[in-house]
């Protein structure tokens, strides 16, 4: 019934009774009977019933790990990525995890319209989450044809980008420096110094993730050797066969 709103809030608009602070770059409607939407269920079509999970081990991806999984019912999802590289979750289609924990350099890609039942918790933690972005974009899934439906509360925080529609009707969603686009419904919501709503946000050079028209991106450390055709990966996201050094020969007479 009431929102609490900073001052550095960025959003398309919030429905709601009241609001405890405003900004400028968040417009509000306040006055409105809650619920402000249809039931929660049926404002996100949430299933009567989400389907049991796999009670077998916990599937891990580790720093460097690239991984297409086939639609299906697992069990809990791990990905946690390092200084040895990102871990890489690949998916497209209807999947059902008990539980899926994306922490620091982790990258859930879509490569198409896909539907997530959880059954359990969503975690991301300073990961990607959403179309993947070396796909042409004419050719990307949009952020509104992934569909995630989770039982249990959704934690969102350190620079995470998630791009999907996500509902949690029974649960909670907390997100702190983040970054939405799609539509979140859950119960109580609470989101700080995070941006939720734009409909594609624009390419971040130095994030790890390629991006808009970046040719490669070498994350935070600055520029590295990614090899294939890329060769060097400079700080500007753009690409030396080179090696991205120069070299001196000497010959002598």
């Amino acid at each position: 019934n009431t929102v609490k709103i900073a001052a550095t809030s960025i959003c398309n608009g919030v429905v709601a009774g009241s609001a405890v602070g405003t900004s400028e770059s968040c417009p509000t409607k306040l006055g409105v009977s809650v619920p402000p939407l249809p039931e929660l269920r049926e404002a996100c079509d949430y299933p009567a019933e989400i389907p049991a999970c796999a009670t077998t081990a916990p599937l891990v991806f580790d720093a460097g790990a690239d991984v297409a999984l086939p639609p299906g019912v697992y069990g809990e999802i791990r990905a946690n990525g390092g200084s040895a590289g990102f871990a890489t979750l690949r998916l497209n289609g209807t999947y059902t995890f008990c539980n899926v924990r994306a922490l620091a350099r982790s990258r859930i890609l879509f490569s198409g319209p896909s539907t997530l039942y959880v059954n359990g918790r969503l975690i991301l933690q300073n990961g990607f989450f959403g179309p993947d972005p070396s796909i042409p974009l004419d050719q990307r899934a949009d952020p509104r044809d992934i569909r995630v439906f989770t039982t249990g509360p959704v934690g969102l925080s350190r620079g995470g980008q998630l791009k999907a529609n996500l509902c949690s009707p029974d649960s909670a969603i907390r997100g702190t420096a983040v970054s939405i686009t799609g539509r979140v419904i859950s119960r109580r919501v609470r989101l700080r110094r995070s941006v939720l709503g734009l409909t594609d946000l624009p390419a971040t050079c130095g994030n790890g993730i390629v991006e808009g028209d970046e040719a490669c991106d070498p994350g935070p450390l600055g520029g590295k050797f990614v090899g294939g055709d890329c060769g060097f990966c400079t700080v500007a996201c753009t690409c030396e066969p080179s090696g991205g050094s120069t070299s001196t020969t000497t010959t002598s007479s």
